[in-house]
């Protein structure tokens, strides 16, 4: 149905919904990929947590409406393109003026070796990939501890929503010795069977208290027992958490999500060459193609001006130059070729 406004009357098709970096806020079973909301479009960056929330695990099934349109990472785009990416992106970044750091690439799994002085290490049997590691957290998280919508709901949800927000507050300040403290929790606990643990007061308290929540209740002890017990059974994923708090929370700062944008799109800056895949039957490689910059102007008393350019492929001029003569009057046409020909 037509939304009528004040001299306007809009019809659904023209009605357009962008989101940054959106929770998933409905469910799989609403058909919420369906044509008639592709207008919603979702810009999601694969490595901020929000983005993974509610989760599309197992009895949760949570997704967002409308189109996807993701961030560039490394993972989708190769080496090569998201170096390019990203360092136009820090220069949209630094024209903000904002105060955080790009500090995504630094992501590392981490693992406990008590033969380690530090007693945490970099687990190099992994893929040094946030997104992952995210997906892997919550999923296993939601599955195993809050077991389904309706009891996460009843029990967990307010509680949970507070420590989320003590946990990524103040990121620019937290300090990344937080994986050793929490570390030094579950050692304390590690004779304890998950099944039957009673957690102290005490314990309760030095653990919210490193994570940002000073005052204990109730509500927020029972959530926090809950944390404990996942990170006792799931020692490897709590100090992974930790030891990457900061960067965490870094990849949802909206001037990283703005600066991405700024970076691809032609009104701030001229858009980067793509690199072109080729592929063969031994391996797999990429391969960038030659681009050069073009400027094109021309002045025609009698036909008017015509100003053209960007970024050009290389052996795509003949292309190029045939699509001009079919759209502007040939007479005109033949001056922008010899125009191109000159550059």
């Amino acid at each position: 149905m037509a939304e009528k406004m004040p001299q306007v009357t809009l019809s659904p098709a023209n009605m357009y919904a962008f989101c940054f970096e959106p929770p998933a806020g409905t469910l799989d079973t609403f058909d919420a990929k369906k044509d008639k909301h592709h207008n919603v479009v979702n810009i999601v960056n694969l490595n901020d947590i929000v983005t993974k929330v509610a989760p599309n695990a197992e009895n949760f099934e949570f997704v967002r409406y409308g189109e996807d349109t993701t961030l560039p990472t490394k993972e989708d785009v190769g080496d090569t393109q998201y170096n390019l990416l990203r360092d136009r992106m820090l220069r949209e970044l630094e024209q903000i003026e904002s105060l955080n750091d790009y500090l995504l690439d630094d992501f590392k799994w981490k693992k406990i070796s008590l033969t380690n002085k530090s007693l945490i290490v970099n687990d190099t049997s992994k893929d040094d990939v946030l997104n992952d590691y995210l997906k892997t957290f919550i999923n296993t998280f939601a599955t195993e501890e809050l077991m389904n919508r309706a009891y996460y709901v009843r029990h967990h949800q307010e509680d949970l929503r507070t420590i989320m927000a003590a946990v990524l507050g103040n990121t620019s300040n937290k300090k990344m010795v937080y994986g050793t403290e929490v570390l030094k929790i579950l050692l304390d606990l590690k004779d304890n069977s998950p099944k039957d643990l009673i957690l102290k007061k005490s314990a309760l308290q030095k653990f919210g208290q490193i994570i940002g929540i000073d005052d204990l209740t109730e509500l927020n002890s029972s959530a926090l027992e809950l944390l404990l017990e996942f990170m006792i059974k799931h020692p490897n994923l709590t100090v992974t958490l930790f030891e990457n708090l900061q960067i965490i929370g870094n990849a949802h700062q909206p001037e990283i999500c703005l600066a991405w944008l700024r970076s691809q799109d032609k009104n701030y800056t001229t858009p980067l060459p793509l690199l072109q895949n080729k592929r063969d039957d031994s391996d797999n490689y990429r391969v960038e193609k030659n681009y050069y910059k073009t400027n094109i102007v021309v002045d025609g008393e009698q036909y008017g001006n015509i100003l053209g350019g960007g970024m050009t492929p290389e052996n795509e001029k003949l292309n190029y130059m045939l699509f001009l003569l079919k759209m502007v009057n040939l007479k005109v046409g033949l001056k922008i070729m010899n125009a191109y020909l000159r550059i």
